[in-house]
Order: structure tokens, then C-alpha cells, then sequence
């Protein structure tokens, strides 16, 4: 029988507010997840598809709680992002007829911007577990009104849960992860995603992702200016670099494509991809070619933002002792574009007092047969 008892061991304090490590493990299989409450981060996730393959760990971390506090959330491993991730132009917005000030927290193009909620962004916060389980967690984040400049209350709940099932006589293992939150007292923008780095030739394996191949269901993208805020246009992949629509191609294909004004500005992909509709199959499949490493992302989010590490630079602290350098692992973060509520055009980011948001993402792991 499964352990049902929750798995969680001290891992230090933050502000007063203790922190723990969690160990999530599938109740039918040996996929297994670390998660800690500061930040909501995804420490660890090492999926067990295949008996004939020693399982490997594919996202990049920190080996201690010290060593995150220590890089004050930069690059962003495995964390809860938020009030609004990614970008918003110039830190300013304007809602309900007030204009909003927020903190500019980073520099693209030479123009300053807000990013990834802020100066002390959800992710460098400690949040509250409510529920846990073997295999499930559930944690809490009370954001009161002002916080990085933001209006009105926001309650935040994140759930992780490993699990695994069984299709097409093989074992594909899963990590779910949901939002909910609700406003209170003003409406506000919110836009939560999660930052996983992911190398499926594993954390430790010491080969970047240029040869991992990438699928993306959307056949349009958000073109970027040089302050990486998108222009407001809506284009369509079909004959540029940025076309893993119409087939699976490698990150390192074309990514130094100097013809490309967008990866030249991005140093790499750093883009948003927009869904096709209806819906059908995965949103998008990355592999490892060589391990034969599959995961399919499927998300109830309107785009999958792609970066590939352009500026990755962690030469200490990570949980192997390897450096974690430019190109070692991509992200695919699930989200509304970026600057969506400075562009009315854009499905709307902003949620009113008493509703509810709510979110899923599932990454599905499976082997190559």
C-alpha cells in the first residue's frame, strides 16, 4: 500500500517563518519531486519511466535553502512567480482609473522594467502549507494590498502532486501543478507561472539543451522590442526561426541565426507562443534525443513562454556541484503574455474582488519506445 503520511524534513527559516523540504512520491511508481515552501520552489523532480534506465534528475537547483536566499532568486529555479510574471513596461500600469507605480527591477535594451513581481516577488517569500500528503502539497500566500506596489489583497494557493498512469503499454509519470487565487477589495493584474529549468539529460549529466528537441502547438508569437516587452503585434512562426509548430526541431538549430532580429535580442528564444485553439493533444513536447526522455506540457494557460538560459550563470551552490551556465537547461513557463495589462488587445490578466483565478499546468513524462 502507498504511503498516504506526508514526507517533509527542517530545512532552515526565513523571517521567523520556518521552512521545510517536502519529498512527494507517485503512489504507484518511484517519480519523486523535492518542494519547498519558500518561494513554492521546485527543488528536485526526477521521473522513473523506464526500469531499464536509472532515473535522473531534470531540473536545475540549489543544494540548500542558504545557497537560495544567498542568489536573492536569481536565475529563478523552480520558483512561484508572481503578482504578474515576466514583464511589465516602465513598471506601470493603469486600472480602475488609478495609474500604479511598481518597482523596476531589471533593465532590457537599456529601459528599466518590473519583472517577475518585483523586488521581493512571491518567490522569495515563505508560504504556508494547508494540505499535504505523500504525493501532494498544498501552500498559501496572503499578498496584502501594496505589496511591490500592487493593488488590493491576493491570496494564492500552489499544489504540486506527482503521480503516474498507464497508456499505450507504457508508464507515463506526471507533475501537476495548480493556482487559485482570489482578489479582495480592489481588482488586480495577476499572471503566476512557474520557473523550472529543465535539462532532460539531467541536472548533473553535464550537456547543455541545444540538441533537445522542441514542439509548441501555437503557429503565432508575441514579437519582442529591444526592452523585451512585446510590440503588441501577433505573428505568425511559419517561415522563421521560431517555427516549432509545424514540426519538432532542435533548440540549437537555429538559435544563433543572426538573420533573426528576435533571437538577436533575446540572445537566444525568450518568447511567448500563442495557443492554437480548439485544444488538442500536448501544448508542447520536449526530448532528449539521446536518452530518449520525453515530456509533454499540458496547461490550461494561453501561451507557453520559451527561454533557453540565454543568461544563465550559476557557478555555485547547485545541487551537483556543476556549474550551471548560458544554454544548460530551458524553461517552458506557462502564462498570459507578458505586459498583458498595458495591451487591451491581450487576453486579460486582471481579476476583480471576490473572483477567482485558477490554473494547471501538467508536465507528463514518458520514454521513447
Amino acid at each position: 500500500m502507498a504511503a498516504t503520511a506526508p514526507n517533509k524534513q527542517e530545512w532552515g527559516t526565513v523571517s521567523g517563518a520556518p521552512i521545510f523540504l517536502w519529498t512527494l512520491t507517485s503512489p504507484s511508481s518511484n517519480t519523486r519531486a523535492l518542494v519547498t515552501n519558500y518561494g513554492a520552489i521546485l527543488v528536485s523532480l526526477v521521473p522513473d519511466v523506464s526500469p531499464s534506465t536509472a532515473p535522473v534528475d531534470v531540473v536545475l537547483g540549489f543544494a540548500t535553502l542558504a545557497d537560495y536566499i544567498a542568489h536573492n532568486g536569481k536565475p529563478f529555479l523552480g520558483t512561484t512567480v508572481g503578482r504578474v510574471c515576466n514583464r511589465i513596461a516602465k513598471g506601470e500600469f493603469q486600472l480602475d482609473g488609478v495609474r500604479y507605480v511598481l518597482a523596476t527591477n531589471s533593465e532590457s535594451g537599456g529601459v528599466p522594467c518590473h519583472l517577475h513581481g518585483g523586488n521581493v516577488g512571491f518567490d522569495k517569500l515563505p508560504w504556508t502549507c494547508i494540505r499535504e500528503t505523500a504525493s501532494s502539497v498544498t501552500m498559501r500566500l496572503v499578498s496584502r494590498d501594496g505589496d511591490e506596489g500592487y493593488p488590493g489583497e491576493l491570496t494564492v494557493d500552489v499544489t504540486y502532486t506527482v503521480g503516474n498512469e498507464t497508456s499505450g503499454g507504457g508508464r507515463k509519470d506526471f507533475l501537476n501543478i495548480e493556482y487559485k487565487a482570489m482578489a479582495q477589495g480592489k481588482a488586480t493584474p495577476i499572471n503566476l507561472t512557474n520557473h523550472t529549468y529543465f535539462n532532460l539529460h539531467g541536472e548533473n549529466g553535464g550537456r547543455d539543451i541545444m540538441g533537445h528537441t522542441l514542439a509548441v502547438r501555437g503557429s503565432r508569437f508575441a514579437p519582442v522590442s529591444a526592452d523585451m516587452i512585446p510590440t503588441g503585434e501577433i505573428l505568425p512562426v511559419q517561415g522563421t526561426p521560431l517555427d516549432f509548430f509545424s514540426r519538432p526541431r532542435a533548440i540549437g538549430e537555429r538559435i544563433n541565426d543572426a538573420s533573426c532580429e528576435q533571437l538577436v535580442l533575446g540572445n537566444g528564444y525568450d518568447h511567448s507562443f500563442i495557443l492554437d485553439e480548439p485544444k488538442a493533444g500536448p501544448d508542447a513536447v520536449l526530448e532528449d534525443p539521446e536518452s530518449g526522455l520525453v515530456m509533454e506540457v499540458v496547461t490550461s494557460e494561453p501561451c507557453v513562454h520559451l527561454y533557453t538560459g540565454n543568461w544563465l550563470d550559476s557557478p555555485v551552490g547547485t545541487k551537483s556541484s556543476r556549474p550551471y551556465t548560458r544554454r544548460y537547461a530551458l524553461c517552458l513557463e506557462t502564462q498570459h503574455l507578458a505586459d498583458s495589462i498595458n495591451h487591451p488587445t491581450f487576453p486579460s490578466t486582471v481579476l476583480s474582488p471576490g473572483k477567482t483565478f485558477s490554473s494547471h499546468t501538467q508536465f507528463i513524462f514518458s520514454k521513447r519506445q
